[in-house]
């Protein structure tokens, strides 16, 4: 038997899943989904010319502990 947490985040992803199947990737259903799989997006302010750097932290981690999987990182466009 599966956690209720664990259950509701599994749901998130099919729910997910399913939107971006259907192409209703902007749909409330998936943006509902998004939050409630992603934990914090921190971005960090860039000089004139230079792209942010974002990083995105999902439930996952904070409900499992420590770091299991390995941190990624990604910079926006330059404008």
């Amino acid at each position: 038997m599966l956690p209720a947490v664990v259950k509701h985040y599994l749901a998130a992803i099919e729910t997910l899943a399913e939107t971006v199947r259907a192409n209703a990737a902007f749909a409330a259903e998936s943006k509902t989904a998004l939050r409630d799989l992603i934990a914090t997006v921190t971005v960090h302010p860039a000089e004139a010319g230079t792209a942010p750097e974002i990083l995105i932290e999902g439930h996952l981690t904070k409900m499992i502990g420590g770091d299991h999987f390995p941190t990624r990182q990604a910079w926006g466009r330059r404008w």
